[in-house]
């Protein structure tokens, strides 16, 4: 996943909620994973973090 104009080594880390998955339904998408989307409710959280 990339933002337009994405600074170089920035990684993205995708959490959701309420989908159609393992962990109760609540969890942070890992490379090569999915999930599910219900119809009503899930929602997703990107989060850009950089290493030092």
């Amino acid at each position: 996943m990339r933002y337009p104009n994405g600074e170089p080594g920035v990684i993205y880390s995708v959490a959701y909620r309420k989908a159609n998955g393992g962990h109760g339904g609540t969890g942070t998408l890992t490379p090569d994973t999915s999930v599910k989307v219900k119809k009503k409710g899930t929602s997703f959280d990107v989060t850009p973090t950089t290493r030092s």
